[in-house]
């Protein structure tokens, strides 16, 4: 589940946005000064990378943040992720790189996540507005009860619940890509994302600091050197991850499947944004039912099928059975 964080996405340039403001606002100088001088060294990284399609979505998204805030005009989060994903499909085939759709999908998954916390902080502390018997009332006031304790966290905690719920939402919303790509899904994802995340945040901006000083190598080394211990955590988080038992669901996904999936996927992100998330959670419980079992009642071709498969140093036999079965 930290792929990720290893390619060249849209992290990785709102992370040395992020330090390069930090680093202009401790020197006191003025916010248009930290902007503008962060939004030159993000075109010019973006360029010197080659302008990826998720580095793109990110520098646009940032340039739309910046441009409001100096101007003075409200903007929304969805406004700023659809200008982001549109844009870099001026070149119409990037829609079909894994990139470009897991930085889209990634975004929408964060941007839903803050919209759950959002709906749930007034709601949560609010009184009711009549107390309810029975099972239905017990039910009612444990949501409220758990939804008030995690919104009224502060501090460590305060941001432990703010990932983990960014955790998950972000695997549910992804799986389906992943599961169509690489045919697993990783169930510990959004734990080692909570892990891996801050030593990341650290790490992208000290090593780019070590690519920009380059030219003075006593610096870079010491600065490289610096990140040594950090890269040696990130592995041995992964590897620790991967030798989990059950950590990885392996799947080998049907078109339907995929569909099925990916349709719940995208209700599971207009119910954060919905009046009325209940009909759009319905939706997708429905198509996650029927991605699980439309494969299962193919009618197959109605007779028995064998295979017989010359893999090199043998012989295969795959054998399918009347109804589809392999």
């Amino acid at each position: 589940g930290l792929v990720h964080m290893l390619s060249v996405s849209g992290m990785h340039v709102a992370i040395i946005a992020s330090a390069l403001l930090t680093i202009t606002a401790a020197m006191r100088l003025p916010p248009t000064v930290g902007a503008m001088s962060s939004l030159a060294l993000i075109l010019a990284y973006v360029a010197m990378l080659g302008a990826p399609a998720p580095a793109v979505r990110s520098a646009v998204m940032l340039l739309t943040v910046m441009l409001s805030t100096a101007w003075q005009r409200p903007l929304h989060e969805w406004t700023a992720l659809a200008l982001g994903a549109i844009i870099p499909t001026v070149q119409p085939l990037v829609v079909l790189d894994l990139g470009w759709q897991l930085s889209v999908s990634g975004m929408a998954a964060l941007v839903a996540a803050r919209a759950i916390l959002r709906r749930w902080q007034p709601y949560a502390l609010s009184r009711p507005a009549s107390p309810r018997g029975g099972l239905s009332g017990a039910w009612h006031e444990a949501v409220r009860s758990t939804q008030r304790w995690l919104v009224t966290r502060r501090g460590v905690w305060r941001w432990l619940v703010r990932e983990t719920i960014t955790g998950v939402v972000a695997t549910v919303v992804t799986a389906p890509l992943i599961a169509w790509t690489f045919g697993r899904v990783s169930l510990l994802a959004p734990i080692t994302n909570i892990l891996a995340g801050p030593i990341v945040a650290f790490l992208q901006p000290a090593l780019f600091l070590a690519l920009l000083t380059s030219a003075l190598e006593p610096l870079a080394q010491l600065i490289a050197d610096a990140s040594a211990l950090p890269v040696a955590l990130l592995d041995r988080i992964a590897g620790i991850a991967a030798a989990m038992p059950f950590a990885v669901l392996h799947v080998a996904p049907t078109l339907p499947a995929a569909i099925g999936a990916g349709l719940a996927a995208v209700a599971v992100v207009r119910a954060t944004a919905a009046r009325r998330a209940g009909p759009w959670l319905v939706r997708g419980v429905v198509a996650l039912v029927a991605a699980v079992w439309l494969p299962r009642l193919s009618l197959g071709p109605g007779v028995l099928e064998l295979h017989m498969i010359d893999v090199g140093q043998g012989d295969a036999f795959a054998l399918r059975t009347p109804h589809g079965r392999w």
